[in-house]
């Protein structure tokens, strides 16, 4: 029985390798496309915005919101919000 489990852990250890060739490929080619259509399209600049991951465009937006969040908390009240001790 140990001799099968090993040449399933070869096959499958095969398989992995090459499911990892393959995304690595796929990716190297989607990044050498994106980089020239920016290149291409670089006179107009949100036709060439359009040449970006999805991941990326996430998580810049993702980014900014969490920036945007932060300066609301640290923003001063408005002057209604302020309250005013009974002495005054």
């Amino acid at each position: 029985m140990g001799h099968c489990g090993a040449i399933a852990d070869v096959e499958a250890t095969r398989a992995l390798d090459l499911r990892n060739r393959a995304f690595w490929a796929a990716h190297e080619l989607a990044q050498d496309l994106r980089e020239g259509g920016r290149y291409a399209y670089a006179a107009n600049p949100k036709l060439a915005a359009k040449f970006t991951s999805r991941y990326r465009t996430t998580a810049v937006k993702r980014t900014r919101g969490t920036k945007k969040k932060q300066s609301k908390r640290t923003a001063t009240p408005p002057a209604e919000a302020v309250t005013r001790s009974p002495s005054e």
